[in-house]
């Protein structure tokens, strides 16, 4: 019988555990507080009762570290940060983090507009001079501030900034797509 292809993987991860940090169980029992019950499953051999337990500490070690990472650590390397200014008032700072297919984008404000419903905020890296044949333009995503105007959000845009060194915001579909904010890279 041949061993199933999970299981080195799963004795090279359970050999070598990490020390857990006390704020990341806090922040994962206070997740899994909000989860819904779960619905219980009886494994019916000794195999499938083994495989689920070691499924259950993999998860679990999987969402401390996952949820650590998101809190404490960003993925990737900070590449680029923009100042995004409107003209009538109002900014956003961007960071974007090079990841392995692309950039990570996080925009953060305290006094975004919040639009009239069915509207949208829509966050784009516009070319440079540099930039020949492509678009003019890539969106990194769309996001609403919160009802007081604040925005802590992660985009993902497939986006070199040398080329595309524009960040800009667009109030989106009602206003045709008017630029609310905008600002240079600048390049770590």
């Amino acid at each position: 019988m041949t061993e199933d292809p999970l299981l080195p993987a799963l004795r090279r991860v359970l050999s070598d555990p990490p020390e857990p940090d006390p704020d990341r169980v806090d922040a994962l029992r206070t997740a899994a507080l909000a989860l819904p019950p779960a619905v219980p499953v009886t494994p019916t051999s000794p195999r499938h009762r083994a495989l689920a337990a070691v499924a259950a500490s993999v998860l679990l070690l999987g969402t401390g570290a996952a949820l650590g990472a998101a809190v404490d650590r960003p993925p990737g390397t900070v590449e680029f940060e923009v100042d995004l200014v409107a003209d009538g008032g109002g900014e956003a700072a961007v960071e974007g983090r090079l990841v392995e297919f692309g950039r990570v984008v996080r925009l953060s404000s305290d006094d975004l507009p919040v639009l009239p419903t069915g509207q949208f905020y829509e966050v784009w890296f516009v070319a440079g001079p540099e930039q020949v044949g492509g678009p003019p333009r890539i969106s990194a995503g769309t996001f609403h501030p919160d009802d007081a105007g604040h925005t802590d959000v992660s985009l993902f845009a497939a986006v070199d900034p040398r080329l595309y060194p524009t960040v800009e915001v667009t109030a989106e579909p009602g206003r045709g797509g008017e630029v609310v904010l905008g600002g240079q890279v600048a390049l770590r």
